[in-house]
C-alpha cells in the first residue's frame, strides 16, 4: 500500500509530512495533528529503521484518529468516563490495524 501526500476528511485537506523530530522529542512514529490538518509520521530512513509494514500501520492508526476526532459529539463521547474515543489508544490501534489490514488485502478485477 502507498502511504498518500494528502487527503481529505470532512471537507479538510489532511496533510501527511515526515518528522525525524517525533521520535527524539516524544518517542512516537507519528501523530495526528488535528489543529493543522496534519498526519505526522517518521521517515523511514538509516537512523531511524521501520519496515513499510509499520509505517504503513502507523499511518492507519493516525488515520483512524482523524477519521474518530471528525465524527465528533455524540457519536465519538463516551459519556460514562467523560473521554473522546479519538482519544483511546487501544481501541484507535485496533481500528488502525483492521483499516490497514483491508486496505493492504483489497483485491481488484
Amino acid at each position: 500500500m502507498k502511504i498518500p501526500k494528502r487527503l481529505t476528511v470532512m471537507g479538510r485537506t489532511v496533510e501527511i509530512v515526515y518528522r525525524t523530530d517525533l521520535l527524539q522529542d516524544r518517542d512516537w512514529t507519528g501523530a495526528a495533528n488535528y489543529s493543522e490538518d496534519k498526519i505526522e509520521l517518521l521517515p523511514i530512513s538509516d537512523i531511524y529503521k521501520m519496515s513499510p509494514a509499520k509505517a504503513e500501520q502507523t499511518f492507519c492508526h493516525e488515520l483512524a484518529h482523524f477519521l474518530l476526532y471528525h465524527a465528533g459529539g455524540a457519536i465519538n463521547h463516551d459519556l460514562k468516563s467523560n473521554t473522546y474515543i479519538h482519544k483511546n489508544e487501544e481501541f484507535v490501534d485496533l481500528l488502525g490495524s483492521l483499516l490497514h489490514q483491508a486496505l493492504k488485502t483489497m483485491e481488484y478485477e
